[in-house]
């Protein structure tokens, strides 16, 4: 993923110089067309959070009578939106949940594409207010706000939890936070491509993240948000459209997928990857690869309060089902790295470790995920 970070670095640089291209890509050009090309309905919820932003809460419309057990809410990962969640076609996890029984909401968090406004700050202001947010508002506020929007809809008293890369990370930090609020409203915990923190990540991503946040801190002074345009991005997709065999082998030299994933669906990926955010949303992943464990990232605080530290005994006492992808050969949420995290929970029955050999984006990207990670997931999600 950090690749992808630093192609599009380039790309801002020489901005004027690129030429905008037209063509066919459904899900940068029509998004709401490109999730319902298979037969389900999309309803768009505006969710107003307790700081007032004003967030795109996503729902696959059932055309059954919803069990109100089987109620799911799904998180992007790192800078994603929902597509995530829909880029391999019939084969992709949300229309297999649907298709399964059951009722999908997925989130989208504030300041990306699909959750720019809010109730009197300006999110065109690029150095303003509106971006002053890091990922402690997307656990106090965002998830908080979609999960009870849900429940009152839905009349559920739990709903279960899809957290993928960076969505595991934030059910963690609530967990840690809030536990109260997580045991009294989420029933099952899926955790794909697991992130418990960046301690054991390579070399070469640790210094893509820090050469990132290097440029980052240069246009700091002029911007708060991380944003990329509609050109850059149309030019990107179509660059991976054009030169497939060139953007599949970035993407392994990455370590961000293996042959199990095309040029195809990373198109998709990054029709809408990476979404816009803020820049102190980056600088708190550098910061907890720097710290090896995760931290809060305060922005309004001063240096000292800046970087409190995230609780992990609390999460001995975890009461939720779990179920934990794991694999060697995903370098961001290496399998050593997972495995001791979840081993500091007591109940261990609580937790079913599952294993693969696919990559970070594999999961959402590879064509074979269905039949090796999703349909072990509904089952998982079936069982009593």
């Amino acid at each position: 993923m950090t690749t992808v970070f630093l192609i599009i670095l380039g790309a801002i640089a020489i901005a004027p110089a690129i030429y905008f291209f037209s063509f066919n890509n459904l899900a940068l050009n029509n998004y709401k067309e490109f999730i319902e090309r298979f037969g389900h309905n999309l309803e768009e919820n505006e969710v107003t959070t307790e700081d007032g932003y004003i967030l795109n809460l996503w729902h696959l419309i059932p055309n059954f009578s919803v069990n109100p057990e089987k109620v799911i809410f799904l998180q992007p990962g790192f800078t994603a939106t929902g597509i995530t969640y829909f880029c391999l076609k019939k084969k992709s996890l949300a229309y297999l949940l649907q298709e399964k029984g059951y009722d999908v909401w997925i989130g989208n968090n504030r300041g990306s594409k699909f959750s720019s406004k809010h109730i009197s700050k300006n999110p065109k202001d690029k150095n303003g207010d509106f971006w002053e947010f890091s990922l402690d508002e997307f656990v106090k506020y965002d998830i908080t706000a979609e999960i009870n929007f849900i429940k009152k809809r839905t009349g559920a008293k739990k709903v279960h939890f899809v957290g993928y890369s960076e969505g595991t990370t934030l059910l963690l930090m609530l967990y840690m936070d809030n536990p109260q609020f997580v045991e009294s409203s989420i029933n099952k915990f899926i955790s794909i491509a697991t992130v418990p923190n960046l301690s054991s990540i390579p070399l070469s991503i640790s210094e893509s993240i820090d050469k990132i946040c290097d440029y980052l801190e240069i246009a700091e002074p002029f911007t708060k948000a991380f944003q990329v345009s509609d050109s850059i991005r149309t030019t990107l997709v179509k660059s991976v459209k054009s030169n497939p065999k060139y953007f599949v082998k970035k993407f392994k030299e990455d370590g961000s997928i293996t042959n199990k994933t095309d040029s195809e669906a990373i198109a998709h990926f990054l029709s809408h990857y990476p979404t816009d955010t803020s820049i102190y949303h980056l600088y708190q992943w550098e910061k907890i690869q720097e710290e090896k464990k995760l931290v809060h990232y305060n922005v309004h605080s001063k240096e000292k309060d800046k970087f409190r530290e995230y609780d992990l005994n609390v999460l001995k006492n975890w009461k939720i089902k779990a179920f934990i992808t794991r694999s060697k050969c995903d370098s961001f949420s290496p399998y050593n790295e997972v495995t001791e995290f979840y081993n500091n929970i007591k109940n261990k029955s609580l937790i079913t470790f599952f294993d693969s050999d696919y990559a970070h984006l594999d999961y959402g990207l590879a064509k074979s995920a269905y039949k090796d990670i999703y349909i072990p997931i509904v089952n998982y999600l079936d069982e009593k």
